[in-house]
């Protein structure tokens, strides 16, 4: 199939020349599109193009109750006057390479000097589909007032999600948030934040530190900044917990908190990562969802470049043109074919205008780029130590800040000792630790205390809770009932306590950390069943065992 040329500046077609200097880039997007086993890549690009054509026509069918005849092989129409859609189509010769631009412009509703065009384009290379809108806005003439306009997500950015499997750098695309519980922080850490390969900021929500609830909804705004974000929320404290042990507070979020991770986030580097703490919610009138959207909207129009599959299948179609023509031409050297040769020349000439300009504007983009890198590490220095100094400041996980394993104990044993008994031992193992992470020593007593609750409705429910491990798990904290026996066969008496006057079993622990005695700790503990309480025995050093 041949390239359909449009000549846009013929009578009843606007200038659709996407480089003038009145249209603003307003908002950009691009993704690949997956096939399956059972779907070819050329099958897929046209589904797409019906999926574009669909978006197109319902449009029409809602907004002006007319029926629209999408021209899917290429050509143009004008739905109603000052409306346009032009469509041009160009797919190789053995239909494995494809390229396809839908341009689509109509009035501002409000502001008829407005004029809206959406530029598409779905690249086909290789057997990978992509996909790339472009959102403009264009004045049709010089006007001193007021540019009035909402800008909104694409509705079709969304159908295409739900229809396809779409992809961008290293992950999938999602309308909906991503959870992150305790015992997968260290994966999203490592897999997502800290990835080499990601190219979308992510955006993440905490709930609040009393009851638990959201200042900002994930769900909105997972399906709002689709395609330009990944957005994932804290399940609860506990992973608010886990992270802070992962990144540091600097770069946590926690009690109702919003932040931005951006791409190449290096803890190393003491990146710029602003964090909405809920004083800041508060004030932010239109809404943190609006916010974000409209910075990151900005940030993905400024930054956006042809994608290189899209590139491939111009590059790819534009030589098997040109092969075509140097054939043209020497069929014309070999007769009187004086018109045939005058044309392809022309042709010729004109693909390599095309050529040359594209490589103009991506060189003038580059130059853009850089200068803006530069602006861009100027503005961090400035305001990357407010940002930080209000992640510091920022409410806490707890109230309970110790300075020391004896202070978190004690302060346990006072907050919880409706479900907690501390003995005397602990407190004398907790005075005798070098473990150095105070807090995480009062929030692992805080989640026995919690256990301790979920355990007595349990049983008064009747109703299984499911195993102590899961439990703890959930909570960050790595649950073990019981030590080795070749541990509790020669150090029998430091695995046991007199509780009640009867010898009773600690082996129960939960185990925090690894390595030495300033990185490690055990708190040992057993089940008073008669009282619903857990009895403390031991908080500090790992107990005596065949590698002591």
């Amino acid at each position: 199939m041949r390239q359909l040329y449009i000549d846009c500046s013929s009578p009843g077609t606007r200038e659709c020349n996407y480089s003038s200097k009145t249209m603003r880039l307003l908002y950009a997007v691009q993704f690949e599109i997956g096939s399956s086993e059972k779907t070819t890549s050329s099958d897929l690009s046209a589904n797409v193009v019906k999926t574009v054509s669909s978006w197109i026509s319902e449009w029409y069918s809602n907004r002006k109750t007319i029926q629209v005849t999408f021209p899917l092989s290429g050509g143009a129409v004008s739905p109603v006057h000052n409306h346009d859609v032009i469509v041009t189509r160009d797919i190789s010769g053995n239909a494995t390479v494809s390229h396809t631009v839908i341009s689509w412009s109509y009035p501002d509703d409000n502001d008829g000097n407005l004029f809206w065009n959406s530029r598409i384009e779905i690249g086909e290379f290789g057997g990978v589909v992509e996909f790339s809108l472009q959102l403009f806005l264009d004045s049709t003439q010089h006007l001193i007032a007021p540019v009035e306009f909402s800008l909104r997500r694409p509705r079709l950015v969304g159908t295409l999600l739900r229809q396809f499997e779409c992809f961008f750098g290293d992950v999938r695309l999602s309308l909906e948030p991503r959870v992150i519980r305790a015992e997968s922080i260290e994966n999203f850490v490592t897999t997502r934040l800290l990835s080499s390969a990601r190219r979308l900021p992510i955006v993440l929500v905490s709930r609040t530190a009393v009851s638990g609830k959201w200042l900002v909804d994930p769900s909105e705004l997972a399906d709002r900044l689709a395609g330009i974000a990944e957005t994932y929320y804290l399940a609860d404290k506990w992973a608010g917990f886990a992270l802070t042990d992962e990144v540091s507070k600097v770069y946590s979020c926690f009690n109702g908190a919003v932040r931005v991770y951006w791409p190449d986030f290096n803890l190393a580097e003491s990146p710029y990562s602003p964090v909405y703490i809920p004083e800041k919610l508060n004030q932010i009138g239109g809404g943190i969802t609006d916010v974000l959207f409209r910075q990151f909207a900005g940030i993905s129009a400024f930054r956006y470049v042809t994608g290189p599959v899209t590139t491939d299948a111009r590059e790819h179609l534009q030589e098997e043109r040109r092969s075509e023509t140097e054939g043209l031409k020497a069929a014309a050297a070999s007769g009187d074919l004086s018109q045939l040769l005058e044309l392809a020349d022309k042709e010729y000439s004109d693909l390599r205008k095309q050529n040359d300009d594209l490589i103009e504007a991506n060189a003038s983009l580059k130059s853009r780029l850089e200068l803006a890198r530069e602006n861009f590490r100027a503005i961090r220095q400035t305001q990357g130590e407010a940002e930080i100094a209000d992640a510091e400041s920022a409410p806490g996980e707890s109230e309970a800040d110790p300075q020391s394993v004896e202070e978190a104990v004690s302060v346990a044993k006072e907050e919880f000792k409706d479900t907690i008994v501390v003995q005397d031992s602990a407190l004398d193992s907790a005075r005798a630790a070098p473990f150095m992470q105070y807090k995480k020593v009062y929030q692992a007593l805080l989640a026995i205390h919690e256990v301790c609750l979920s355990w007595r409705q349990s049983r008064k429910t009747r109703t299984p809770m499911g195993s102590f491990e899961r439990a703890f798990l959930a909570k960050g904290f790595v649950y073990k009932p019981r030590e080795s026996m070749t541990n509790t066969g020669k150090w029998a008496d430091e695995y046991e306590i007199s509780y009640k006057g009867k010898r009773v079993s600690i082996e129960p622990h939960l185990a925090l950390g690894k390595g030495g005695p300033d990185t490690c700790l055990r708190i040992h503990f057993c089940l008073d069943e008669q009282e619903e309480k857990f009895i403390v025995a031991h908080v500090g050093r790992h107990k005596t065992n065949t590698r002591s």
